[in-house]
């Protein structure tokens, strides 16, 4: 075997946790972004329903996640943690009554929420010193996702995360492990063999700087990524306004770059607005986009990352298992500056073809082929805020390469302040 490709397989691929989970990132809804603990059964049984009848069940998503406050504070004279009756009477469990019935009724996934410490972020039981028991609740509860928060914990989250884990796989119901530390103890580093997914980062919030903030320290760490193991953007905030006014003129493009990058990353989908945005049209098209979900997940596993910079513009690209390559071209100029469409040029060398390899393009948002090219696509226009998002398909046979990996030889920092 040739050093170059000793060295790929190094950085590419690193232990995942064993529960078999998590073969491509986790497509979800989570009540936080909109609701807070704001929400009960009724809206849940809703979220089931327009994930069935809106076409999300059939384009990928199926984890239906209850983010939090949806206990009672106090534990019951067993130790465990009881479920609050009065927002959710159905209660949790595997009789046929129960909501969590209902959600695998319609063919979907439950997930829900604890945190690393004695309570989670908002004061509800979390997990220390209750793993094993918490554990057995979780499956008790025919959970399908535990989103583990590491709200006030003091110690080392990696133990506690593999403590959960071990107990979690020792129930014998396969459970994916979603871990959140917000990137703070590098978890790129510690967490791919012991949690399915890992948040790289702070909240995101319906606020391009937010997102923006986000995409820029995600780079370079694609190849922390693979099969159950995956990078967290966040919940996305696709059908959310910001306060700003510049925001809310212009969120379509930011919210479709947004889904795009997030596609590309192999991150975590986690839809984060309200039942309402989620039967919107234009919403739909975005967040059930099937080229660009096909991208996020795609079996060769590997996530994209940016390959170039020009000022604040990325070019971002991976590869696909068919030969092809995933590209976004993202116009990331900030709302004071006064560029409306900036021109980019594909430059087929930037994501690790030829400069005289021959190409079709396919434009994945208008679902439509660009044409054929060799070696560029000059002169694309993106839109402030916004993304062109394409996939370049070779058209010779020895040109298609699923060894290209685009952060190789890169001088990505192991790690970081974020």
């Amino acid at each position: 075997m040739s050093f170059y490709l000793l060295l790929l397989l190094f950085v590419t691929f690193t232990s995942a946790v064993d529960n078999g989970l998590g073969l491509t990132p986790p497509m979800s809804f989570s009540t936080w972004n909109v609701y807070e603990c704001n929400y009960n059964e009724t809206l849940i049984r809703s979220v089931v329903d327009t994930f069935v009848n809106f076409g999300y069940r059939s384009a990928g998503y199926e984890y239906i996640g209850m983010d939090d406050c949806y206990a009672l504070k106090d534990r019951g004279p067993d130790g465990r943690i009881q479920i609050d009756l009065s927002r959710f009477p159905s209660d949790f469990g595997s009789a046929s009554t129960t909501l969590t019935s209902y959600i695998h009724s319609q063919g979907l996934k439950v997930w829900v929420y604890s945190g690393t410490y004695t309570v989670g972020c908002e004061g509800y039981p979390g997990t220390l010193g209750h793993e094993e028991l918490d554990a057995l609740t979780f499956a008790n509860w025919t959970a399908d996702l535990l989103k583990l928060d590491n709200c006030q914990y003091g110690g080392d989250p990696a133990s506690q995360y593999a403590k959960v884990g071990a107990a979690l796989n020792a129930t014998g119901r396969p459970i994916f492990l979603m871990g959140c530390d917000w990137g703070q103890n590098n978890p790129w580093i510690e967490l791919p063999s012991i949690v399915n997914s890992f948040r790289i980062d702070h909240d995101n919030s319906p606020d391009f700087n937010d997102m923006l903030r986000i995409i820029s320290n995600a780079e370079g760490l694609a190849k922390y990524a693979g099969p159950g193991h995956w990078l967290d953007l966040d919940m996305m905030e696709i059908g959310n306004l910001g306060d700003e006014d510049w925001y809310t003129q212009t969120h379509i493009e930011a919210d479709k770059a947004q889904f795009a990058i997030w596609c590309i990353y192999k991150s975590a989908l986690t839809i984060g607005t309200s039942v309402e945005n989620m039967k919107n049209e234009t919403y739909i098209n975005i967040l059930t986009n099937s080229e660009l979900i096909a991208w996020n997940q795609d079996k060769l596993g590997i996530a994209g990352d940016v390959v170039r910079h020009e000022g604040p513009n990325r070019w971002l690209a991976g590869p696909l298992s068919d030969g092809s390559r995933a590209v976004v071209l993202f116009n990331a100029h900030t709302p004071w500056q006064t560029v409306d469409f900036n021109l980019f040029d594909l430059e087929f060398e930037d994501i690790g073809l030829g400069a005289s390899v021959t190409a079709r393009v396919r434009d994945v948002y208008a679902h439509a082929d660009l044409g054929v090219f060799t070696g560029a696509v000059r002169n694309i226009s993106v839109p402030l805020h916004g993304c062109r998002a394409f996939q370049v398909f070779p058209m010779a046979e020895e040109d298609r390469d699923t060894l290209w990996r685009p952060w190789f030889g890169r001088n990505t920092r192991e790690k970081r302040e974020l």
